[in-house]
């Protein structure tokens, strides 16, 4: 990317030119292209929010999640009321959720709450929050969060189907909220 007679500001124009043209292909699903663009950007402008934010979302896209941790902590440190960073965020230190444990849950409700404090209705935040806590069996607290997903979009009926099932749960009283876990064997 950078010659060595460019000045700091050509340098710099590069990057960005290239932070845009990764941007596009994210868009178009090119995570692996967009990412090595985002990597030679970072080079130059390592503590830019929009470079860290895409690179972070190429790494998470692309599973490498600890990598996208590394990165999102760094852009929620320069970017801290960026309510994109901490979604991202939260969906890198999740990981994958049906694998995730309860260290990486907690990190990931607690991210995910700092975007919604940012911006309530920041995209499908509280929907993945919903789906955390339908995770962690927290009935209603996943049925809250999938209220906030569909104040977000009320056209959302998987949010709808979720809610009304996440309630009937918590009706129920299929474990989770407020319920005591049930007695495990020693040894279980």
């Amino acid at each position: 990317m950078a010659r060595p007679q460019q000045s700091p500001e050509e340098r710099r124009r590069d990057a960005l030119r290239l932070t845009n043209e990764a941007a596009d292909l994210l868009g178009r699903g090119e995570a692996e292209k967009a990412a090595r663009l985002l990597e030679r950007a970072a080079e130059v402008l390592p503590d830019h929010p929009g470079v860290l934010l895409n690179l972070g979302g190429a790494y998470v896209l692309l599973g490498r999640f600890t990598e996208a941790e590394r990165i999102l902590t760094r852009a929620a440190e320069v970017s801290p009321d960026d309510p994109m960073v901490w979604s991202n965020l939260g969906a890198a230190v999740l990981r994958v959720p049906v694998l995730s444990n309860d260290e990486c849950q907690r990190r990931a409700i607690e991210a995910f709450r700092k975007a919604l404090e940012l911006d309530r209705r920041a995209p499908n935040v509280a929907y993945h929050l919903g789906l955390v806590h339908k995770l962690r069996k927290e009935w209603h607290e996943a049925a809250r969060c999938f209220d906030m997903a569909l104040e977000a979009n009320p056209q959302d009926h998987d949010a709808r189907a979720l809610r009304d099932r996440m309630l009937e749960q918590a009706a129920a009283g299929n474990g989770g909220d407020d319920e005591p876990a049930p007695p495990t064997e020693p040894g279980s």
